[in-house]
């Protein structure tokens, strides 16, 4: 009998266990969500204490105080240390945690309203191309446009803008008239 009520005892505290972690986790006191959108808000990533603590199990601890510290802070997050499995790339890259190299959208949140624009000539839309158009985001970047860059090239003229489309440069790359539409004549 008294092995019994010793079971007893150890599964309710186990259950209050997980239902007070469960409460802390659900209203943000375990971490909440964190929103790392430093140099570019187009692709905020989104951290989730609850996917990570609550549903993945895992202690404060592996993260804290390393990579990250408890409290918090203005956190850079790049994408060049996640490469070198630094940050979220320590477990992500590191084999721990899924891999995101080929689907980005895992982490970046890639919004309807976020638009490019050059010189009021030319809308560039993340969703319709990432989203829409199911691309993975290293079809343009390193190699077409580096990530971050706030402008395509603010330099340019129109005339060398579409100049360098025909040459299979920026947009021109893909939108070359025979895998998608071209775009030298298309503002004319």
């Amino acid at each position: 009998m008294k092995n019994y009520i010793s079971v007893a005892a150890i599964l309710t505290l186990l259950t209050a266990l997980a239902v007070w972690i469960s409460l802390l986790t659900a209203s943000g006191k375990a971490g909440g969500d964190i929103i790392f959108d430093r140099t570019t808000a187009d692709f905020p990533v989104t951290f989730s204490h609850e996917d990570h603590v609550g549903i993945n199990n895992l202690k404060c601890k592996a993260c804290h105080p390393e990579p990250f510290k408890m409290q918090k802070t203005d956190i850079l997050v790049y994408m060049s240390d996640f490469k070198k499995n630094k940050t979220c790339g320590l477990c992500h890259k590191g084999g721990r945690g899924f891999a995101p190299e080929n689907n980005c959208t895992l982490c970046h949140v890639v919004k309807s309203e976020d638009t490019l624009m050059y010189k009021g000539m030319i809308q560039f839309s993340h969703y319709n191309h990432v989203v829409d158009g199911e691309l993975q985001c290293d079809a343009c970047h390193d190699h077409i446009f580096e990530p971050r860059k706030t402008s395509v090239s603010s330099g340019l003229t129109e005339n060398e803008l579409l100049r360098d489309f025909a040459g299979g440069y920026f947009c021109g790359a893909c939108h070359d008239g025979v895998n998608l539409f071209e775009l030298v004549g298309f503002f004319e």
